[in-house]
């Protein structure tokens, strides 16, 4: 029996298709040129050690100085970069970041190298095991913060508190996380600001999922101008946008 061109391609659409990879690594990128490159190489070291193939994906989220270019210099088969002008906000760079990512099990962290890699390896283990996702928390035992300067530290805890009361975690605006997969698509949140985090956790909590903690280090980091240019006008309308995320969650629920 002579198969027909139609079926033929059928049949060996599978074989040519590159297989997906077991991790993606998904890091957002504004303005990090000083330690960017030294950064990225301690990525790709640990994503050598874990079990299975891998893919980093880089999202410039429209930097405007020279980490675009350093980014590129690292492109291959499993290094991808995508870019986009102007800068929208690292929910933006996310969104992107999570919905391109090809892997089974996607991570997400900083790009500054704020977060300690063990902590990475304990969110892809917790997937493994079942989790929907996975959040790395300084605030759980095993966990710390380090270098955090006082009037960063209070808020933060003080965020994470009341956050973590209505959603159920002890960190709940942090970037570093593992997501299954096909999970992607009932958590993605439309936020472009920070409080895509938050809004994220509270989709998967409306949906019932899944969500675990694992222990982690964050150490402050100020390697790029953006920490230094937040100020309290900033730091307010991000608490806003929080609160009304949370709002928004105890309406629904």
């Amino acid at each position: 029996m002579v198969c027909t061109g139609q079926k033929r391609n059928a049949i060996l659409a599978p074989m040519n298709e590159k297989p997906r990879p077991e991790i993606s690594l998904v890091v957002p990128v504004f303005n990090e040129e000083s330690a960017l490159e030294k950064n990225i190489r301690r990525l790709i070291a640990f994503l050598e050690t874990l079990t299975g193939d891998w893919e980093l994906v880089l999202v410039d989220d429209g930097s405007t100085d020279g980490s675009l270019a350093i980014m590129r210099s690292f492109e291959n088969e499993r290094v991808r970069v995508i870019h986009y002008l102007p800068n929208r906000g690292r929910g933006q760079a996310l969104r992107r970041g999570l919905l391109e990512a090809r892997g089974r099990v996607v991570l997400t962290t900083e790009a500054d190298g704020s977060w300690d890699l063990d902590c990475l390896q304990r969110l892809v283990e917790l997937v493994r095991q079942g989790a929907a996702l996975a959040v790395a928390s300084p605030y759980l035992p095993g966990g710390r913060l380090c270098g955090v300067p006082l009037g960063r530290r209070l808020l933060s805890r003080t965020a994470n508190l009341l956050a973590g009361k209505i959603i159920g975690v002890s960190m709940a605006t942090g970037m570093t996380r593992a997501y299954q997969r096909e999970i992607i698509p009932l958590v993605i949140s439309p936020c472009d600001g920070k409080e895509f985090h938050l809004d994220v956790l509270s989709r998967a909590r409306k949906t019932a999922l899944d969500v675990r903690e694992a222990p982690a280090r964050l150490e402050w980091v100020n390697s790029s101008g953006r920490r230094r240019r937040a100020g309290f006008s900033f730091l307010i309308c991000s608490a806003l946008r929080h609160l009304v995320v949370l709002g928004r969650f105890l309406l629904e629920k």
